[in-house]
């Protein structure tokens, strides 16, 4: 079972979302490269191969990861590519990972989830501040990325006084 392979990933993007509903389920994992005894194990199990996917990219694998992220941007895929975002951001917060998850709530539709991550991706940013002296035209360049990112959130959202507030 080798992380890097994208229908394995699919398979565990959709963990979190089954973990949301209120009542206890079975999940019968249908994915030709598991052997058949996993295919049909209970959630538990599907959860430790989720967890056990997170470690491993923790461990240096995030090139799968980024490989299924552009893989999904592609195909227009954006849940696929938040779901994939939201991996980098538990893996690691920083204000890039939070704005491209927000980018990818963005466009797939879920425009308050957004709005709360282009929100932690400014603070974020503010937190990465080059020291006095270091070079600040990258730094400078992603945060007006993210502010553009939060002021087309608030239109969507429908605040455009808000949105037109904050460019004053």
């Amino acid at each position: 079972m080798a992380l890097s392979q994208p229908g394995l990933l699919r398979t565990l993007r959709k963990i979190p979302l089954l973990l949301s509903r209120r009542k206890p389920i079975v999940l019968p994992l249908v994915h030709r490269s598991l052997p058949t005894a996993v295919r049909h194990a209970p959630l538990s199990l599907a959860l430790a191969v989720h967890f056990n996917a997170q470690a491993v990219a923790a461990q240096g694998a995030p090139e799968a990861l980024t490989a299924a992220y552009n893989q999904a941007i592609q195909a227009h895929d954006w849940t696929g590519a938040a779901a994939d975002t939201q991996t980098f951001v538990h893996l690691s917060a920083t204000a890039q990972n939070l704005r491209l998850l927000a980018n990818a709530q963005l466009n797939s539709g879920t425009n308050e989830e957004s709005l709360a991550s282009y929100l932690r991706a400014i603070a974020a940013a503010q937190l990465e501040k080059p020291a006095r002296g270091q070079p600040e035209a990258d730094w400078k360049d992603n945060l007006a990325k993210t502010y553009i990112g939060e002021g087309n959130a608030l239109l969507k959202l429908h605040r455009t006084a808000i949105a037109v507030r904050q460019l004053l």
